[in-house]
């Protein structure tokens, strides 16, 4: 789309079960599909080159974007603001949060994928004008953003695996 820049919401791939997982749930790792799914991930953020990548700052969101961060060389920022545990205590924060995302990639024409957990992606999608639905481990969706920020289209894309 002609002056847009898009905006890609993941949910993080597979994690492990929170009940086969005994330490703290930050660190709760991705399943090996899930780490496919994080694979599987790339040519999508590849199609709509993502420059920047932001994250919860839990295990498996980061994992998520890092073959993808690998591959192009990036970094990816990490955020406890958009944790299951920091975002069920303060969900305008993540509202602000979303908002400084939404104006940076404005201004800077860079696209931007974010990585986050279920709980917390109802907010997020709201954020960017979208309506709140489903995402499957894996799965993410595109935000097309026109330049005064408003979101013109959206695009679901399933998990791959």
């Amino acid at each position: 789309m002609d002056d847009t820049v898009p905006i890609l919401i993941a949910r993080h791939g597979k994690a492990m079960a929170r009940s086969d997982w005994s330490s703290r749930d930050q660190a709760r790792p991705l399943t090996a599909r899930g780490r496919r799914q994080a694979s599987a991930l790339k040519p999508l953020l590849m199609a709509y080159g993502v420059s920047r990548l932001a994250s919860s700052t839990s295990t498996r969101c980061v994992k998520t974007l890092l073959p993808y961060a690998t591959a192009e060389q990036l970094e990816v920022e990490g955020w406890a603001t958009l944790s299951e545990e920091q975002a069920d205590l303060n969900l305008k924060a993540v509202d602000k949060l979303m908002s400084r995302f939404i104006e940076q990639t404005l201004a800077s024409g860079t696209p931007l994928a974010i990585c986050g957990h279920r709980p917390v992606l109802p907010t997020m999608l709201t954020a960017l004008g979208m309506p709140v639905m489903q995402l499957k481990p894996g799965a993410s969706v595109v935000a097309h953003l026109d330049l005064s920020g408003h979101t013109l289209a959206f695009e679901h894309h399933p998990p791959r695996l």
